[in-house]
């Protein structure tokens, strides 16, 4: 299964990612109404994804990781939520109707490290979005991965989850070595390392690329607030209008 163990951690390492805030900000900003359908691509364990549903849209969801996704299903059982849930690639996704929203939360466009594959996506999603629909999504600025990630050793000394993280860039790609020390049921702990590439996109970059799919309305904002994003943007949050 692609990032089995990563998924088992995953929710721990994102625990203080405002999710709530992040999609009520997107909301707000595409005036998307209660009950429009939305698909959230590369939804991981279904943090955004929930949240889509709390305000109201129906939604479907895609992820490449089958593990991801059984914890997302379970997710949604513990909170009385229902959404389609599809492995695949979002880079070659297919709805069966267009929808009103496209989100893709946290870095999934980073994770599309060949260009082409972004395009894809976009195009995708221009395809498959409502007249006047949305597609929001953020990435990790390449400042942040070109300049803050390399060289550093990040670590947190957890009681049930211990990481290590290094990152090297290099030619648009910023590779990040992970090492994991999970504490299992009789009190040992195990060990298990991931290896991630995320491609450093410009904003000028995404920004043609969007174009080429045929968005010409596009806002891109320094993260989730209300201000543009500048060259030095940790993260960038795009919304790109049909």
């Amino acid at each position: 299964m692609q990032y089995a163990g990563f998924a088992s951690v995953y929710d721990a390492l994102m625990r203080d990612v405002p999710y709530a805030d992040w999609i009520s900000f997107i909301l707000e900003k595409t005036s998307v109404p209660e009950g429009s359908q939305a698909f959230d691509a590369a939804c991981g364990t279904g943090s955004a994804l929930i949240q889509l549903l709390k305000h109201g849209l129906k939604a479907t969801a895609m992820d490449i990781s089958e593990e991801m996704l059984l914890i997302a299903s379970e997710r949604l059982r513990r909170e009385g939520k229902r959404a389609q849930l599809i492995e695949g690639d979002i880079s070659n996704f297919s709805l069966h109707r267009p929808v009103s929203l496209i989100t893709c939360i946290c870095d999934g466009v980073n994770y599309l490290i060949q260009p082409e594959d972004a395009q894809n996506f976009f195009s995708r999603a221009y395809q498959f979005l409502i007249e006047g629909g949305a597609l929001a999504f953020d990435i990790s600025g390449a400042y942040k991965l070109a300049e803050m990630l390399p060289g550093n050793l990040f670590y947190e000394d957890g009681e049930d989850i211990t990481y290590f993280w290094q990152s090297e860039y290099e030619d648009g790609l910023c590779k990040m070595e992970l090492t994991f020390f999970v504490r299992q049921e009789n009190g040992l702990y195990e060990r298990f390392d991931e290896r991630h590439f995320q491609r450093a996109y410009s904003g000028d970059e995404i920004r043609g690329m969007l174009k080429k799919s045929g968005f010409n309305r596009i806002e891109c904002w320094d993260g989730y607030n209300d201000r543009p994003a500048a060259e030095n943007s940790e993260r960038l949050l795009f919304i790109a209008y049909k």
